[in-house]
């Protein structure tokens, strides 16, 4: 693929306990009210693109998914936090590296849902 194609786009369906299974094995936290967030908003390939880039940059890190709402707006958003050892300066330095030329934190479909952030464990 040379640099102007684009990625190619695939659906994934699975069944509710192989979703379930899945969220789990790849993130902390996958409560129900998660699970639905992740079905209604059709994230699963997202969010499976999102560990495998994360796990570049920070190999082995615990991945947590928390849902938060904004109780002015009634916004709800997906937390995908990176638990990390790194200093704080060092955490951001990488999550910058790792934004830097990544098409899916500029996918409206993506960045109005989710917010990664890394997080000191």
């Amino acid at each position: 693929m040379n640099m102007t194609q684009k990625a190619p786009v695939y659906t994934i369906s699975l069944d509710e306990q192989n979703l379930v299974s899945l969220l789990n094995h790849l993130y902390q936290g996958c409560t129900e009210e998660v699970i639905q967030f992740v079905k209604t908003h059709q994230l699963l390939g997202h969010l499976i693109e999102a560990f495998g880039r994360i796990d570049l940059f920070y190999p082995n890190a615990p991945l947590r998914l928390e849902l938060h709402t904004d109780p002015e707006y009634s916004d709800t958003t997906l937390f995908l936090d990176i638990l990390t050892r790194l200093s704080v300066q060092e955490a951001i330095d990488k999550q910058r590296l790792m934004f830097k030329g990544w098409d899916l934190i500029r996918n409206p479909n993506f960045y109005k849902l989710v917010n990664i952030s890394t997080e000191s464990l």
